[in-house]
């Protein structure tokens, strides 16, 4: 081997190792491992959550009832369209309720308390005028009473998913009432 050979062999021995060690350094790294989903919290309810719920779900059994009587047997077609909108509120509200309590052993019974039973199957029994006093009287005493029930949910509750259907309900609550005045 010539000495002009050799030399070039030293010369380009150095460029293609460095060339070598940075081609190695242009390799992508690869992609992180996805990270484990987070597991989902649930909020605990407290005994005030838990009457809260109980006394909406009460509610809803109720006025979806009422509601029911209401598109058959109102005699003004104002209440009768309220009665259809209350009808799929609640139906909602207690498909909200009934996904936000399935976490916890809580078990929301399905049929009106007896004492509510008697109002369902009064106004049911009822047609026209005389159904349209009774169930004004019905939506009006069902607001006043349920109103301070959803504030003070809304005031005390660290649940954000119960305050925020609080909230909507009350919402819904004074639609109601402004309806039918």
């Amino acid at each position: 081997m010539s000495t002009a050979s050799r030399f070039r062999l030293h010369a380009l021995l150095p460029l293609m190792t460095s060339l070598l060690a940075l081609g190695a350094c242009t390799h992508a790294q690869p992609p992180a491992p996805p990270l484990p989903p987070l597991k989902a919290t649930v909020a605990a309810l407290t005994p005030a959550d838990i009457a809260f719920v109980q006394q909406l779900n009460t509610m809803n059994i109720v006025q979806s009832a009422t509601a029911a009587s209401a598109k058959t047997n109102a005699g003004r077609s104002d209440l009768a369209t309220l009665g259809a909108t209350i009808a799929q509120d609640t139906t909602a509200q207690q498909a909200t309720l009934t996904k936000l309590v399935a976490p916890h052993t809580i078990t929301l019974p399905t049929a009106a308390p007896k004492e509510d039973q008697s109002v369902i199957n009064r106004l049911k029994t009822l047609h026209g005028a005389a159904f349209d006093r009774q169930y004004i009287r019905y939506l009006t005493r069902e607001i006043a009473r349920m109103k301070p029930v959803l504030d003070a949910e809304i005031i005390a509750s660290s649940n954000m998913d119960l305050v925020k259907l609080a909230k909507d309900i009350n919402t819904k609550l004074a639609a109601y009432q402004a309806q039918i005045q």
